[in-house]
């Protein structure tokens, strides 16, 4: 997989999240989320921001990095390179809460650390939970990971209070370290997630 494609499949994955970003919910302007842009100059675009072309199909330029306005055309940077492009006539959408820095951050890791990455991932589908969802991992040291979640219609710049009120349960996210070897199994991950909270409720809810 190339620089570009990894970059393309990371703004794929945080555009499925978008149905459950904490903007939906709370209204507010952290966490992934969507700006359209139709006119220029825009408050909404600014420069390092992900721009996806909504009007002009499919192209080599359809997900860039805006630079700058340049007269009627905005100046964009290519994905993964330094190539740039001045597009025209031409309305877009702008990925925010996704910085390019974010979208390479799997592209230096170890084979052994990427299979267990996979892993990680499988663990969560095979645990098929609603509310907790994978969001990361981190490899603080050698064989050992942080594994972090994440929770649906969780805002990060909310109170606990306020993302259980409008979330309406009583999930919490939560990270943890493990110890990994490359026979770690992807049901030994699973496990470690249920040992440490995945799929339970961290706050009891208020029936009345």
């Amino acid at each position: 997989m190339t620089e570009k494609e990894r970059a393309l499949m990371a703004i794929i994955s945080a555009m499925r999240t978008l149905a459950t970003t904490p903007r939906a919910v709370l209204g507010l302007s952290e966490g992934i989320h969507i700006e359209s842009v139709m006119s220029f100059p825009s408050p909404h675009l600014q420069p390092g921001d992900i721009v996806i072309s909504a009007s002009t199909g499919i192209h080599e330029w359809t997900a860039s990095i805006f630079l700058k306005y340049e007269d009627d055309a905005l100046l964009v940077r290519e994905l993964g390179g330094e190539k740039t492009c001045r597009l025209h006539n031409d309305w877009y959408s702008v990925l925010k809460g996704v910085r390019e820095s974010t979208l390479y951050r799997d592209a230096f890791l170890t084979n052994e650390q990427l299979v267990f990455l996979e892993k990680v991932r499988k663990a969560f589908q095979r645990g098929g939970h609603y509310w907790h969802q994978f969001d990361h991992v981190e490899f603080p040291a050698p064989h050992f990971a942080r594994i972090y979640t994440r929770v649906r219609w969780w805002a990060s710049n909310a109170s606990d209070e306020e993302n259980i009120k409008h979330s309406k349960n009583g999930y919490r996210p939560f990270n943890f370290e493990m110890r990994y070897t490359a026979k770690t199994t992807i049901q030994a991950v699973l496990d470690a997630l249920l040992t440490h909270g995945y799929g339970e409720e961290q706050v009891k809810q208020d029936v009345t």
